[in-house]
């Protein structure tokens, strides 16, 4: 066997978008116009097959419909699905406030008794934000077709695929927020009615809230760090207060924006937090209404990797806690544990190497609970790079 002709670099031509399409087959679309539109900066209305455009629930309200595709956005992953081992399929995303303490049940019924249905609760939450993070609080995944929902029939909370259809009935208390997803597993395209179960007491609020807040968000940018967040209604609104955990544990305002007074469709808004801290950044948003009262959204965490300290792990720890730094001079650094009460705790002093490096401090000693580090470099001053927990 011969070997290879050696490549020709200096005569390996990249092709044309006519000779791509000629290699591969494609139809030349002949003369004449090829593609045609208007493109606007409006954002389209979500979908209630994504979670931001999930529907509000109201009372013992009966529902009717017909999920026939998966959104365009993928709200669950294996960290937040639970049961629901084929994460989104063909579903419909709901909300709803409980007003009244009680015991919450309903029954989902395919139009066509030959469907499997599935579906999902996530909460409770003192504020809704998409996407869930964490695993439902009840969930059905049964292979089974025909009725499904909360009953008292459901003797577990949560179900697999070879499990009961019915899931147990789920305790609520006034105030408390929830997610409803309800999944095709079909994927039939057909249509099916949830009926509602409520009971000692249980009721559904249909007050609208001053801010209804879809989604928060956050990255790493050159910039800082910016967030992202998205409103379904607002009414008499009055601004968005931007809040940055400090060294200390404490939320401190680093900025606010206008809010839109009062709307009905989807409204996106951006902050630039321009000054970071290193590590890891927790942010919330104060929602103030036009009288003075507010409300705090879930709070979100953002990595800023423009910088030297990338982040902590294990988290929570038991013997040891492993420090990841990034872009570095060789130098001695200094890293300080204080405990909730602010407290300093330990102060370790070693080398790390040009680059990347990985320092990893031992925790023998430290008693369970929650701690704050700091570092520095020499003759610089100490730099917050996280909270983890010792267990």
């Amino acid at each position: 066997m011969q070997p290879a002709a050696p490549v020709d670099r200096a005569r390996s031509v990249t092709p044309s978008i006519d000779q791509w399409a000629a290699l591969h087959g494609w139809a030349d679309p002949g003369t004449g116009p090829r593609w045609a539109g208007t493109a606007n900066c409006q954002s389209a209305t979500p979908l209630p097959s994504d979670c931001v455009g999930g529907a509000a629930i109201c009372n013992a309200q009966q529902i009717s419909a017909n999920p026939n595709n998966t959104g365009l956005t993928q709200d669950l992953n294996q960290l937040s699905r639970g049961c629901l081992g084929s994460n989104e399929r063909q579903g419909y995303w709901y909300r709803f406030t409980v007003s009244g303490t009680g015991l919450l049940g309903f029954t989902i019924s395919p139009n066509n008794a030959g469907d499997d249905y599935d579906f999902g609760i996530w909460g409770p939450y003192s504020s809704i934000t998409c996407p869930p993070r964490e695993t439902p609080v009840r969930c059905n995944y049964s292979g089974d077709p025909g009725d499904t929902g909360l009953s008292a029939l459901g003797s577990n909370p949560t179900e697999g695929g070879s499990g009961n259809k019915w899931s147990s009935r789920l305790p609520v208390i006034a105030g408390e927020n929830y997610f409803l997803y309800v999944s095709n597993f079909s994927q039939s395209g057909l249509a099916f009615d949830l009926s509602w179960q409520l009971e000692s007491g249980a009721s559904l609020d249909c007050t609208l809230l001053p801010i209804q807040l879809l989604s928060l968000n956050g990255a790493p940018v050159p910039e800082g760090i910016r967030l992202d967040w998205s409103t379904a209604t607002e009414s008499n609104s009055a601004a968005f207060a931007i809040e940055r955990m400090n060294e200390f544990g404490d939320f401190v305002q680093i900025g606010e924006l206008p809010a839109a007074g009062n709307s009905n469709s989807l409204i996106e808004y951006q902050f630039i937090d321009s000054q970071p801290m290193q590590g890891f950044n927790h942010f919330r948003l104060k929602m103030i209404d036009a009288d003075g009262s507010a409300e705090l959204s879930q709070v979100v965490s953002v990595a800023n990797r423009y910088g030297g300290f990338v982040g902590l792990y294990p988290n929570p720890a038991t013997d040891h806690i492993s420090i990841v730094m990034d872009e570095l001079p060789e130098s001695e650094i200094i890293i300080r544990f204080h405990d909730a009460s602010g407290r300093l705790v330990r102060e370790e002093r070693t080398m790390v190497a040009e680059g990347q490096s990985l320092v990893t401090i031992p925790l023998l000693g430290l008693d369970p609970g929650h701690y704050a580090l700091s570092y520095s470099f020499q003759n610089s001053a100490m730099r917050y790079g996280g909270r983890f927990l010792v267990q």
